[in-house]
């Protein structure tokens, strides 16, 4: 289990010397698709490194920051752009926007993780999008590798010419990939992806659970392992702050539960 100990006895020093508080895990109960999202961008406002596990209430695809979702939702199950307070169609699959790139992802049967943290620092030393996916998916690798044994990173280079262009994120080749090699043939286990915003990172992990043996209950330890293994360990269990909580119910209100922002592809970076 990750080391419990007093938030204020140990810090972290970043990459230009200032210290930061000891890292937080955060295990939040189930919530909403926009409140999952919104939630994620509240913790990239924030100071410290934290890792947290994101929970679905229900089903729900999320969608990348600069996917068009008319080019998508042809090869998606039936998807609606989320519209808080307007109840769903039986069938018919919320779709929320992330704040991160890359292509569509159907939550709910997946192991989801959320890691945010200053960039340039010590884990991520450089604000390049391919490195610091890399180096993450090196320290995912470590914390899951005794669930998964034949796990390694596809290593490579890429081969879509836009991360737009994908409907499905698991269809999407990156060397940054986590991949298992079954039957001699190469299938995605997880991915990555990113939003760099001042001087912090965001990055939005989707593990396919049908390839891993991980058990609920470990799923805790393998976040403190992926703390340590980032370099930002020993990590705190903690909760989503009251703060924290009501930013998160504002921005799924305004933003992440609205149909202009789940309707729409994101033109900036």
């Amino acid at each position: 289990m990750p080391v419990r100990i007093p938030i204020s006895s140990t810090r972290t020093s970043d990459l230009h010397g200032s210290t930061l508080n000891t890292s937080r895990l955060l295990m939040p109960e189930a919530l909403e698709a926009d409140e999952n999202m919104a939630l994620d961008e509240v913790l990239i406002e924030g100071h410290q490194w934290v890792l947290r596990k994101t929970t679905w209430l229900s089903p729900a695809v999320t969608l990348g920051r600069f996917q068009v979702i008319a080019d998508v939702a042809p090869l998606l199950p039936p998807i609606t752009p989320l519209q808080r307070g307007f109840p769903g169609d039986d069938g018919v699959l919320p779709a929320v926007r992330r704040i991160t790139g890359g292509g569509s992802i159907i939550h709910g049967g997946d192991l989801t993780l959320a890691i945010a943290g200053p960039c340039p620092s010590r884990p991520f030393p450089h604000r390049s999008p391919a490195e610091v996916s890399s180096l993450a998916s090196r320290a995912l690798l470590s914390a899951l590798l005794p669930y998964c044994p034949g796990l390694h990173c596809r290593g490579g280079e890429g081969s879509e010419r836009r991360q737009a262009d994908l409907a499905d994120c698991f269809l999407r080749h990156a060397p940054s990939d986590l991949v298992i090699a079954v039957a001699g043939e190469t299938q995605k286990v997880g991915g990555v992806a990113l939003h760099f915003r001042s001087e912090r990172v965001l990055l939005q992990v989707s593990i396919d659970r049908r390839k891993i043996s991980l058990p609920e209950e470990e799923e805790e330890t393998v976040l403190g392992a992926l703390a340590t293994a980032l370099g930002v360990g020993p990590a705190e269990t903690g909760e989503v702050s009251a703060m924290e909580r009501r930013q998160m119910l504002r921005l799924a209100r305004e933003k992440y539960g609205t149909r202009g922002w789940n309707e729409s592809a994101q033109t900036d970076n």
